[in-house]
């Protein structure tokens, strides 16, 4: 038997495993698939909320731990923003939960979770790089006027006009490279947690829907 006989076979094989099932089978079956996709997007909701809580612990103990002004003050709103941040994700594991304690998970429940987590993750991306430049132009002017010697600083910008020039064209090519890095990241990070989970959940609704 040569490859392509046995791939004609096989696919006749999946197209008719189905027949000897009822609607009701079929839909049960989907119905478990939707949940397990369920499952893991809550356990990525979950590790998302711990990870965020402990990147607000850490930045706390920098704030509180440093002797310099500028970063106490950035790691510091740093840790606010996460610690409101962390609010949402609970929203919407709390969401998350109440779907999949559905016994028979509803079409239109489904659609509306699914353009719940979309608009998340759009939020999501366009807050992150929104963030990036104004991060790093805050750092930048926290820096610029931090009161406490930073004696390598200190001697790269009092070595004069070259100095200075040395420091902002490395801010800018580090704004750059910085963003442009983020942008990939956070696509790759959203695509990985949450939006190979939903177009999951996208072809589950629309299975439900043709049973």
């Amino acid at each position: 038997m040569d490859l392509d006989q046995f791939k004609q076979q096989l696919n006749e094989k999946l197209s008719t495993d189905h027949q000897g099932r009822s609607g009701e089978d079929i839909a049960q079956m989907l119905s478990k698939k939707t949940f397990s996709i369920i499952e893991k997007l809550t356990k990525s909701i979950q590790y998302e909320i711990l990870f965020g809580f402990l990147g607000m612990m850490l930045f706390a103990i920098l704030a509180f731990s440093t002797k310099y002004h500028s970063i106490r003050t950035y790691f510091g709103v740093s840790a606010a923003f996460i610690f409101v941040f962390l609010f949402l994700l609970i929203y919407l594991l709390k969401k998350t939960t109440e779907l999949n304690k559905v016994h028979q998970p509803v079409i239109s429940n489904l659609n509306n979770y699914v353009a719940l987590i979309e608009e998340y993750m759009k939020r999501y991306f366009q807050f992150t790089m929104a963030m990036v430049p104004i991060c790093l132009f805050f750092a930048g002017w926290l820096g610029y006027h931090e009161k406490a010697p930073v004696p390598v600083l200190d001697h790269i910008i009092g070595s004069g006009h070259l100095g200075k020039k040395l420091v902002l064209g490395i801010s800018i090519i580090y704004l750059i490279s910085f963003s442009v890095g983020m942008y990939y990241f956070t696509k790759w990070y959203l695509h990985k947690i949450y939006g190979k989970y939903v177009l999951e959940l996208k072809k589950c609704i629309k299975d439900l829907q043709e049973n």
